[in-house]
């Protein structure tokens, strides 16, 4: 099982780590034993922080390269990956198996960012 997110931890960019606030974790944790009473025999075997990978805009980036050919791009999720990533997923096989899609992608890809 995997719960997180809202606690943030501290970037070290310079030095690709992330330092995690435990007193934080520890709050997850009680509610997470308070509000699924199943989890309270739980054990935690590891924790994980990351640098959210964010746009200008906030919106992914989501469609082809525009300078490699068979290269698709699907990053730039602004802390919503998990609630954006199945449907962007399947958009994505959909686009690279068929070189099209079914939903409408105008407007996501990397070029909105060029000049």
């Amino acid at each position: 099982m995997v719960i997180g997110g809202g606690h943030l931890a501290v970037p070290y960019r310079d030095e690709n780590r992330t330092v995690i606030d435990w007193t934080k974790l520890a709050t997850s944790a009680r509610t997470v034993w308070e509000l699924f009473p199943v989890m309270r025999e739980a054990t935690i075997v590891r924790a994980w922080a990351g640098i959210e990978a964010r746009m200008p805009d906030e919106i992914p980036v989501v469609g082809p390269s525009r300078t490699s050919e068979g290269v698709f791009h699907q990053f730039g999720f602004s802390a919503h990956g998990f609630q954006l990533g199945p449907a962007t997923g399947t958009v994505m096989a959909e686009l690279v198996a068929t070189g099209h899609t079914n939903l409408p992608i105008d407007g996501l890809g990397i070029e909105r960012f060029l000049t």
